[in-house]
């Protein structure tokens, strides 16, 4: 089960799940207010790994992009009988940097995307865009990419609500209860979830290893998909 991230929709995963279907059954999944799928009330974690658990009513690994890697951490911690496996790609358990979490971005930086997204939705996502991508080594052409076909359908009240689920999530007390394993890919110039993140959360997972990937931002499977399934494969099929 592939899950995209906040902005974007299940397309996002259109430049590996071909060569993922030759290995598995892949399903992909828009989440709640993205295309194809309604919006649900309240708009909550919780709410949207519930909906995926009856969708989804056998076992499945779970892979989660930025915002669909909480939801998937949710998942496995809500219904650990159901999730066999994580794979969760550029994720963090609190995005939003405090005292006790110093590797986290600050939260003007999300309240400034809130703010735009009400003035013109289409520019705030192309500025997240590009802050996704910055410092990838194929940064102009994935940003490009993402904005021509990945940016549209979102329902506003979705991407303002995910915004502040981003704002308000932190799930260090539940992820240290979570046992299935788990990889961690991660990019090395991530600047929304930083690699220290990254290292935070292998600690806290009881059975994780983390991939980092050089000259990759916060979308690893777009500039290094290739390597991005042949880890994916390997992990699952252990």
């Amino acid at each position: 089960m592939l899950l995209h991230g906040w902005g974007t929709h299940s397309g996002v995963w259109d430049g590996v799940r071909a060569d993922l279907a030759n290995r598995f059954r892949v399903h992909l999944v828009d989440l709640p207010g993205y295309r194809h799928s309604p919006a649900c009330s309240p708009y909550t974690l919780e709410k949207i790994a519930q909906g995926l658990a009856i969708a989804i009513p056998t076992s499945v690994c779970v892979c989660g992009w930025s915002l669909g890697a909480q939801v998937a951490l949710r998942w496995a911690h809500d219904f650990p009988g159901q999730v066999t496996r994580l794979v969760l790609v550029a994720a963090t358990p609190r995005f939003v940097r405090d005292n006790s979490w110093p590797s986290g971005i600050e939260g003007s930086v999300l309240q400034d995307f809130a703010a735009d997204l009400r003035r013109d939705a289409q520019r705030s996502l192309r500025r997240f865009a590009s802050l996704q991508l910055r410092g990838a080594k194929n940064a102009r052409r994935q940003c490009a990419w993402l904005c021509e076909r990945i940016f549209e359908g979102a329902n506003l009240q979705a991407l303002q609500a995910g915004l502040q689920m981003l704002l308000d999530t932190d799930l260090r007390r539940e992820i240290r209860e979570i046992s299935q394993p788990t990889l961690l890919v991660h990019g090395q110039k991530d600047r929304l979830v930083s690699e220290i993140s990254a290292y935070r959360l292998a600690h806290l997972l009881v059975r994780a290893r983390l991939e980092m990937f050089e000259d990759c931002a916060h979308v690893p499977f777009l500039d290094q998909g290739t390597r991005f399934v042949k880890v994916v494969s390997e992990f699952i099929n252990e």
